[in-house]
């Protein structure tokens, strides 16, 4: 009898850096977030911070309308880097 074995292993997290806090998120694309549990969250600008295997990549993101509980995914727009 064969066994199946995968032979990776991936601990991937994702969170959404707004206002000071760690919000964890259950899903990202590329105009829309998902939070793992719903709560509100005004407009403004934030940062998702996703890590895979201990690789870390930062996003900064608009919330052009927030988020009103009991919904949990929100639009998000990419933020612009600033011309020095």
């Amino acid at each position: 009898m064969a066994s199946s074995r995968t032979s990776y292993s991936v601990h991937v997290t994702l969170d959404l850096i707004f206002q000071g806090q760690r919000i964890p998120l259950a899903q990202v694309a590329h105009n829309f977030a998902i939070l793992q549990e719903p709560m509100d969250l005004p407009s403004g600008e934030g940062e998702i911070v996703m890590s895979i295997d201990g690789s870390v990549t930062r996003i900064p993101i608009s919330l052009p309308v927030g988020c009103q509980a009991p919904t949990k995914r929100f639009p998000i727009g990419s933020i612009e880097p600033s011309s020095a």
